[in-house]
């Protein structure tokens, strides 16, 4: 089909966006696997977050009834789970075996608001250089205070640190 440059630089930054989502959803079903596996929900006494304390019937096994079906509903999740994964991965790989378009390749899409425009109209209408003003400058400014300012309070917190030791240190002696 006959496609406008313009309109294929949308479908390749739209099939970007959907190959990078997928990509999160296999990371994330892989994660979800992993931690199903690590603590099973319905297989014997598995303690999720160990807080020191325990009930009094919980070594008691006539208290803890665990039923086939449910044991078998966990393994048949997380089979499905494993065949939602291998049907993503899949997925993806024929998405990239039938489009050629890699997403290092892709130019980056940025959005200019009205604003901007009219910020960039007004400033090269004007003949003062004085009246326009960079913001792209004032960010890096705001970014090396930001970097200033935690260096010296961690440097700070260091020395103070040190003399609060040292103090008590020779009270000891």
């Amino acid at each position: 089909k006959n496609v406008c440059e313009e309109d294929a630089k949308q479908l390749e930054r739209l099939y970007n966006m959907f190959s990078s989502c997928l990509e999160l959803l296999e990371v994330e079903l892989f994660q979800t696997l992993r931690l199903q596996k690590m603590f099973p929900l319905q297989s014997g006494v598995h303690f999720l977050i160990n807080v020191g304390t325990s009930e009094p019937f919980l070594g008691c096994k006539s208290q803890i009834n665990i039923s086939e079906v449910s044991l078998q509903k966990e393994s048949e999740e997380i089979n499905l789970l494993e065949r939602d994964i291998a049907d993503v991965h899949d997925l993806l790989f024929t998405i990239n075996q039938k489009i050629a378009v890699q997403p290092w390749a892709a130019a980056t899409y940025n959005e200019t608001s009205q604003q901007d425009e009219d910020c960039k109209s007004e400033s090269s209408t004007s003949g003062s250089t004085a009246s326009s003003i960079d913001i792209t400058m004032v960010e890096p400014n705001n970014k090396r205070k930001r970097w200033l300012c935690v260096v010296i309070m961690t440097f700070v917190a260091v020395l103070l640190s040190a003399a609060i030791i040292g103090v008590c240190l020779g009270l000891l002696k």
